[in-house]
């Protein structure tokens, strides 16, 4: 083997490690968004609870006052018209903290119901895409060592697919098409260049079950190979 070809393939395998680091990466990100949601949640029922806990010492407080104002009136003749004015206001006050604690129960209850219905729907998803993310490193392996390709992640969007080897005149032309991966495995391609005819057939079959994501990702390249 010359040295060339040595070289060659030692820097095909860095960029492929280097492409499989990238896309790792691009995976775990992906899930930031749910895990920030869980979050915000989690933070709006500790607020809640914060609240009703000061609602409750705050009621505490005020039965305590309105007590020291009932044995104040006893022994206060003088002032007893204005205290009495006060000790209503109190009792309002006092009078009106059940309901403003029941409304936040309700709210906290209701925050609680949604943090887990949130989180199992987010626990389904999540291992959907995890299997997904399975397959496609899985299916990532066999490109890199058979269709000469190398890949390009953004966090949270999609995954982009670039080929080369593939133009007989120009070794270096890039070929390449991006995806993302919805709800329910759905397969969507964000981007073509340059386009394909038959995308909305090939990804139509890809969603229906009828080719495997690397078959299509073969048929890809034969495509591309075909606008040279």
């Amino acid at each position: 083997m010359s040295e060339r070809s040595t070289v060659d393939v030692e820097q095909l395998q860095a960029e492929l490690q280097s492409a499989r680091d990238a896309f790792d990466k691009w995976a775990l990100e992906t899930v930031s968004a749910a895990d920030q949601l869980r979050e915000n949640h989690i933070r709006n029922i500790a607020d809640l609870k914060g609240d009703i806990q000061t609602l409750q010492q705050r009621q505490q407080e005020l039965s305590l006052e309105a007590d020291k104002l009932k044995q104040r009136l006893s022994v206060e003749n003088s002032r007893e018209q204005a205290l009495q004015a006060e000790l209503g206001l109190v009792q309002a006050e006092e009078a009106a903290l059940p309901l403003k604690i029941s409304k936040l129960q309700e709210a906290l209850h209701l925050e609680e119901a949604e943090l887990g219905r949130r989180e199992a729907a987010i626990g389904q998803e999540e291992l959907a895409r995890q299997k997904t993310m399975a397959h496609l490193r899985n299916d990532l392996d066999i490109f890199r060592s058979r269709l000469g390709l190398c890949f390009q992640g953004v966090p949270g969007r999609d995954l982009s697919f670039v080929f080369t080897n593939i133009d007989p005149n120009d070794h270096a032309r890039q070929f390449v098409f991006g995806v993302t991966v919805g709800k329910g495995r759905t397969y969507t391609v964000t981007s073509c260049d340059p386009p394909v005819k038959a995308m909305e057939d090939l990804v139509n079959s890809l969603n229906d079950g009828s080719i495997q994501f690397s078959a299509f990702v073969q048929c890809m390249r034969r495509h591309f190979q075909h606008l040279c």
